[in-house]
């Protein structure tokens, strides 16, 4: 089980988070209760593929594309969004660089850990 704080529409919440499978399925989550702070955790993960491209954090439909290939790209810059659950995620570049490919197009299924740009 894992421990998350989250937020619903202005209500904080502890939950514990089940993970049965490696590629991060989520198979159970259950409600502590309310939390009494407002306290935001930071749970960024690297999205960093072999050879230091940008994989995908989860498994998702691209929605859009917001670089091209040979595009200059600078740290924090948003390259990919995908939607996983009617939820948009934004996937940001961990570093400056030039895109040399991006095997992905608008509308692919992708899993958790697939190469979404290469820098």
């Amino acid at each position: 089980m894992e421990k998350m704080r989250i937020k619903v529409n202005g209500k904080v919440y502890d939950v514990e988070v089940e993970v049965l499978s490696s590629d991060g399925a989520v198979s159970n989550i259950v409600n502590n209760s309310a939390a009494e702070t407002q306290a935001p955790i930071s749970r960024k993960k690297k999205t960093v593929a072999s050879g230091g491209d940008i994989a995908s954090p989860i498994a998702g439909v691209v929605k859009e594309i917001k670089v091209k290939v040979g595009d200059s790209v600078e740290e924090n810059q948003l390259l990919v969004v995908l939607e996983a659950m009617k939820m948009n995620t934004n996937i940001l570049s961990d570093r400056a660089g030039e895109v040399k490919e991006i095997p992905v197009n608008i509308g692919d299924n992708v899993a958790m850990g697939q190469t979404l740009v290469i820098f």
